[in-house]
């Protein structure tokens, strides 16, 4: 938290007020936790539009990565490096699934949502990772997202 409230309050020094306001809320990257083996967790959060998430490396040799055709067509794609705490701003809100591509195989995905945007929740449900147990994740986060 310490590197993130040093950003953030280098964004105000910048001139960007709104980084005064964000909110920060932590994911984790683990092998074992509440949700079942090698999860995020939690699986799903919502912020607003111009929070961050930090993605922390918790548990070692995971990363974090957007799935293509899981996030907002206006939104960059992103990666992170293995074993390393990931800070990320969204901006553009929308649903982003998102997976560590060293154990998709065993499902590790995840969703952020931003801004309660559900408009590119259709592309979400055509996802495809190619693997049964990432596609059973993701539909059972997707099933969360109404509720």
């Amino acid at each position: 938290m310490r590197a993130t409230a040093l950003m953030l309050a280098a964004g105000l020094a910048a001139g960007f007020p709104s980084a005064a306001f964000a909110e920060v809320v932590e994911v984790k990257q683990l092998n074992a936790g509440r949700e079942g083996t090698f999860v995020f967790e939690p699986g799903i959060v919502r912020i607003n539009i111009g929070d961050f998430v930090k993605f922390a490396a918790t548990d070692r040799n995971h990363q974090v990565t957007s799935v293509r055709g899981g996030i907002p067509a206006k939104a960059a794609a992103f990666n992170s490096r293995r074993n390393e705490d990931y800070i990320l701003e969204f901006t553009v809100p929308g649903i982003y699934v998102y997976e560590c591509t060293s154990h998709r195989s065993l499902g590790m995905i995840g969703i952020v949502i931003v801004g309660n945007d559900t408009s590119n929740l259709a592309d979400v449900k055509k996802v495809d990772l190619n693997v049964p147990l990432a596609n059973q994740r993701l539909t059972a986060l997707v099933a969360q997202i109404g509720r």
